[in-house]
């Protein structure tokens, strides 16, 4: 099923939880935790919002691709992987992640969504002209009907409630 089980990967829309799991799955289980959004930054010493308005979303995208390839080339130690919201739907990332890791779609309800971001929009790139949490809801959900029939791609989806500590850890130690 996939080459490296040292690598998982967590994504699904902003706001899901991927980075609160990775996390916690990471200090539980003594892992490595990379969150790619956060790693971009780092390299370009820029924050997420700051790369798209210099430089425009298709090159943030190329960013992820390039972070992507050279985690997968390089992480031999277990790692949780925290995605960017829209990095296994561009290129051929999802595939690509399947091909070498374990993936997990982290299907969060849209309320739930904008409850956690309402507060943050202006740091977040596409969320920065929402002004009303109805606003953000309809976007959310276009946002997702839009990613869904990618992040279904993964290994294993977990739907609201189900994103457990103990059903993430089932997961990662049956691997």
């Amino acid at each position: 099923m996939y080459k490296n089980k040292s690598l998982f990967f967590l994504w699904g829309l902003m706001g899901s939880g991927k980075s609160f799991w990775a996390k916690q799955l990471a200090s539980k289980l003594h892992f490595n935790c990379i969150d790619t959004d956060l790693l971009i930054e780092n390299k370009l010493q820029l924050s997420t919002s700051e790369i798209f308005e210099k430089f425009g979303e298709s090159f943030f995208r190329e960013k992820e691709q390039l972070v992507l390839q050279e985690l997968i080339e390089t992480i031999t130690q277990p790692t949780i992987i925290s995605t960017g919201g829209g990095m296994p739907c561009f290129f051929n990332n999802a595939d690509l992640m399947n091909k070498n890791g374990v993936t997990i779609f982290l299907k969060t309800d849209i309320p739930i969504i904008v409850e956690r971001v309402f507060a943050s929009v202006s740091k977040r790139p596409l969320l920065k002209d929402f002004t009303s949490k109805d606003e953000l809801f309809v976007f959310l959900e276009k946002k997702l009907a839009e990613r869904v029939n990618c992040y279904s791609k993964a290994h294993y989806i977990f739907d609201g409630e189900d994103v457990t500590e103990f059903n993430l850890l089932q997961i990662i130690s049956k691997t």
